[in-house]
């Protein structure tokens, strides 16, 4: 817990913002391959669980208020997602505000959503914490 402290001390100075650190409180999951991949112009990790099927798969996408958060805060969380869940995941890192405004994140998970299916995976669950719950709903909506 001393490491959550000390992250939340420095975010309330207002040091560190946009840090990798949220991947320093997590476990790395065992059984799990990770793989970045350019999912037509969006950056995206797979997250592959040993002996998942490839037709199926969650995509997800990380909290952090739009302005923070990327690959490596959450490739941990969503890799023990994937291996609960038995199925293939890919992370996406959607352009981040300030530098890229509204609706740029939602532009580039929907992206990320296509890519998907375009690779052949027929059944795919959306997944995200914080904003990344919000783009899922915009997702479906769009869809």
């Amino acid at each position: 817990m001393d490491v959550i402290k000390q992250m939340y001390d420095r975010w309330a100075r207002g040091e560190g913002l946009g840090d990798d650190s949220w991947g320093d409180v997590t476990t790395e999951p065992g059984g799990v391959d990770y793989r970045e991949v350019d999912a037509d112009g969006v950056p995206a990790m797979w997250i592959e669980p040993h002996g998942a099927p490839p037709e199926r798969a969650i995509v997800a996408y990380h909290g952090g208020g739009f302005v923070g958060g990327s690959l490596y805060t959450h490739r941990k969380l969503v890799g023990h997602l994937a291996k609960a869940a038995g199925v293939r995941a890919l992370l996406v890192h959607y352009r981040l505000a300030p530098d890229h405004p509204y609706p740029a994140q939602i532009e580039d998970s929907l992206t990320a959503y296509q890519w998907v299916r375009d690779q052949g995976v027929d059944a795919v669950a959306l997944a995200g914490d914080s904003c990344g719950g919000g783009l899922c709903v915009q997702v479906a909506l769009r869809l």
